[in-house]
C-alpha cells in the first residue's frame, strides 16, 4: 500500500499511527509512505520510520518516490470507536480512517514497540530525561511556554537534545532507568511506545 501523510507534520500524530501501520503491514505487507517535508525538522525522521521495519520506502513530499498514493487525512476527528478502550484516541481515529479509506478489515498492533539500534552510548541512566520541545532549536512554533525549564537547574534532570537523531533520542529514552518526563508533546508518545 502507498500513503501520503499530508494531514500532519506532528511527531505525536506519527507515533500514534505507527501501531495502525504495523497492523496494516501484518495484513498487506510493507508500506510506501510520503511525509511532509516539514517533518525534516525532526532529525533523522525518515531513518527513524524506516528502522521500524514497516515501510518499503519513506520519502519527503518535495522528492517523493513515484507511485499512486492514498492521501491520509482524518475525515472524522470524533470517530474514536474501538475494540480496545485503552488505545489512544488518535490511534483509534487513524485506524478507523484507514479502514474506511482502504475498505480493509485489519487490527491495530496494540503490542507495537519502537525499534532502535543499540548505540552503546555511555550516559547516566539514573538521571531523569526531560523532553521539552522548547528547550533547544525551534521545532514547534505553536506555543512557547517552557513549562519544564525550571528543571534545568536541578542536577537530577537532563534535557533531551532535539538536535540528536530521533533514533538516538529514542535509545536514550528507552534505555534510561528513570521515567521519562515531558509535557504534552510527540516525544512523550515515543516514550509510550
Amino acid at each position: 500500500m502507498k500513503f501520503y501523510m499530508n494531514y500532519t507534520d506532528s511527531l505525536g500524530d506519527f507515533m500514534n499511527i505507527l501501531p495502525v501501520f504495523k497492523g496494516l503491514y501484518e495484513k498487506t505487507g510493507k508500506i510506501d509512505l510520503i511525509v511532509r517535508q516539514t517533518t525534516a525538522r525532526f532529525q533523522g525522521f525518515i531513518e527513524f520510520l524506516e528502522y521500524q521495519d514497516i515501510f518499503n520506502s519513506v520519502s519527503f513530499d518535495n522528492n517523493p518516490v513515484p507511485g499512486d498514493y492514498i492521501s491520509l487525512k482524518i475525515d472524522d476527528p470524533a470517530d474514536e470507536s474501538s475494540d480496545n478502550p485503552n488505545r489512544p484516541g488518535e490511534t483509534r481515529r487513524w485506524h478507523n480512517t484507514i479502514k474506511r479509506i482502504t475498505g480493509l478489515d485489519f487490527q491495530v498492533d496494540d503490542d507495537f514497540t519502537l525499534k532502535y539500534p543499540d548505540f552503546k552510548i555511555d550516559f547516566n541512566r539514573d538521571l531523569f530525561i526531560v523532553g521539552d520541545r522548547w528547550n533547544g532549536p525551534l521545532i514547534d512554533g505553536r506555543r512557547a511556554t517552557n513549562v519544564l525549564s525550571y528543571l534545568a537547574t536541578d542536577p537530577r534532570f537532563t534535557f533531551l537534545d532535539y538536535r540528536n537523531n530521533l533514533l538516538i533520542n529514542c535509545y536514550l529514552i528507552k534505555e534510561s532507568n528513570k521515567p521519562f518526563i515531558s509535557n504534552q508533546t510527540g516525544i512523550a508518545v515515543v516514550a509510550d511506545l
